[in-house]
């Protein structure tokens, strides 16, 4: 006899768990809201708590001009992301001047002020505040140092990678964000992961893979660029019967744990997509597992 404290093993030690759906989420979505804007997907995930994924929220910050909005994110790491404008965050003692395309990695052990110029200011941001809900903590003090990518650094780091001559032979021409307080992984923060991947035209990424869920947006794109999804690839390595997700400058999109994807440019500008994702957790774990192909 199974008591409800009890389960038999082998048909409880894989257990159906709830899908994590492919969503789309874009800028319509602020509409004339301002501050913290979540892709809050709970409802989908049978959570108690706003999740875009099992460990990751996401969501939009906007400002209106000459205004500000303070954002408590109840997380250990908060991933921002200028989409457009300028302005400023605030972190305690600590002031960052944002232009577009700038990158943050910030502790969310606080709350973080958000201050835009003259025009709207409208960040991306992905932070792990699912995983505290979880276990049910609080961020007691920062995980790590707040540390700012600026736009043209990326650019460069991206530009020398394209040209570097080993560049055809990767499965994608993409960088990592790095932070010296993170010592196991190459991640952000401990939990928290992004990559930026250049798509140039006529260019493929190839398929790849792996456990981490990843919530990507694209950031500068023209109609032909895209990603296609899938759980199964042919000889070729060609995702079968895809789920082909176009690209819209400032829209983003979830990629489950375990789907192959690729991204693609028919256009005739240069694309560029920003993944975040909870790799550096699964990095830590050993859980990654992340599969390359290539053609």
């Amino acid at each position: 006899m199974i008591s409800k404290n009890f389960y038999e093993y082998s048909s409880a030690a894989d257990p159906v768990m709830i899908d994590i759906p492919i969503q789309v989420f874009d800028l319509d979505l602020i509409g004339d809201k301002s501050g913290w804007i979540p892709f809050d997907l709970s409802a989908k995930l049978t959570l108690p708590y706003a999740a875009t994924g099992p460990s990751l929220l996401a969501g939009y910050i906007h400002v209106e001009p000459n205004t500000s909005a303070r954002v408590v994110p109840h997380a250990s790491a908060v991933f921002c992301c200028v989409v457009r404008g300028t302005g400023r965050v605030v972190l305690d003692t600590d002031t960052f001047e944002l232009g577009q395309y700038d990158v943050l990695s910030l502790p969310g052990n606080g709350s973080i002020e958000v201050c835009a110029d003259d025009e709207p200011l409208t960040l991306y941001s992905v932070n792990d505040s699912p995983l505290l809900h979880r276990l049910r903590v609080k961020p007691a003090c920062r995980a790590f140092a707040p540390l700012q990518y600026k736009a043209e650094d990326i650019f460069s780091m991206l530009r020398d990678i394209d040209s570097d001559p080993d560049a055809a032979n990767r499965n994608r021409d993409a960088l990592i964000y790095g932070h010296p307080d993170v010592t196991i992984g190459k991640g952000m923060s401990p939990t928290v992961w992004g990559a930026t991947v250049q798509v140039n035209p006529g260019e493929d990424a190839m398929p790849h893979k792996h456990n981490s869920i990843a919530i990507d947006i694209a950031l500068d794109c023209e109609e032909g660029a895209f990603s296609r999804l899938g759980w199964k690839l042919n000889d070729k390595n060609e995702i079968i019967d895809p789920i082909e997700v176009p690209w819209k400058t400032g829209s983003a999109f979830v990629t489950p744990p375990g789907i192959w994807h690729s991204h693609h440019n028919t256009g005739t500008k240069r694309a560029l997509v920003t993944a975040v994702q909870d790799a550096t957790l699964h990095e830590y774990l050993q859980t990654l597992d992340i599969q390359f192909t290539y053609k």
